[in-house]
């Protein structure tokens, strides 16, 4: 395990075993402990403590009775029930946004992903900018550790062009005022996102 910079270390230790679990590296339901952690990065236990909780938080670890973790894999299985409800988070947040339709946040947001040449930061950027827009703090954090669990570190299926491509069409959508059109954009996005759609048995 190689640990990251410019980030405070209980951070930096997150955002390595959020890295091995999902390379597969920590096998789905392996255990781990404080003490071997911290052997293992060269770190007191203190840090290796707060990185426990925090990605119990964002549900990759849970705790055992014996101050052990376990570790809960992304499986192909996991890893599709959260492609689904993160599309159903974004469609309810696409619901809401129809209230109003005020977008100018994520037309902004897909403005910069546009002219910067389009980066996987960019389109993190663009989806959360939905919430942003409807200006709760909550919806918007559950999204994020949501992404940042399926997308930080995990293999990206789609390149950055295909990513932008897919956000144009929500985009389009957006400015139609186009509610069920932008949830069925959003939709595709995740289904590309599977490689194989999430929704063959459902009509949308």
């Amino acid at each position: 395990m190689n640990i990251v910079t410019n980030l405070p270390l209980k951070d930096q230790i997150a955002a390595v075993l959020r890295q091995e679990i999902a390379a597969g590296s920590l096998a789905d339901g392996e255990e781990l402990t404080q003490e071997s952690v911290a052997a293992a990065l060269a770190v007191s236990r203190i840090p290796v403590r707060e990185a426990f909780l925090q990605l119990e938080t964002e549900g990759l670890l849970r705790r055992l009775p014996n101050r052990h973790v376990q570790v809960v894999g992304l499986t192909p299985r996991r890893r599709r029930q959260n492609l689904r409800m993160l599309a159903a988070l974004e469609c309810e947040a696409a619901r809401l946004l129809a209230e109003t339709w005020n977008i100018q946040l994520p037309l902004s947001a897909f403005q910069a992903l546009a002219a910067g040449g389009a980066s996987p930061e960019q389109d993190a950027a663009f989806h959360r900018a939905l919430f942003q827009a409807l200006d709760n703090p909550t919806l918007e954090q559950q999204h994020l550790i949501q992404r940042r669990s399926l997308f930080d570190h995990a293999a990206r299926p789609l390149s950055a062009d295909r990513a932008m491509q897919l956000d144009a069409a929500m985009v389009q959508a957006m400015q139609q005022q186009d509610t069920e059109g932008l949830c069925a954009a959003i939709r595709t996005y995740y289904d590309a996102c599977f490689e194989e759609p999430l929704y063959e048995s459902e009509t949308h």
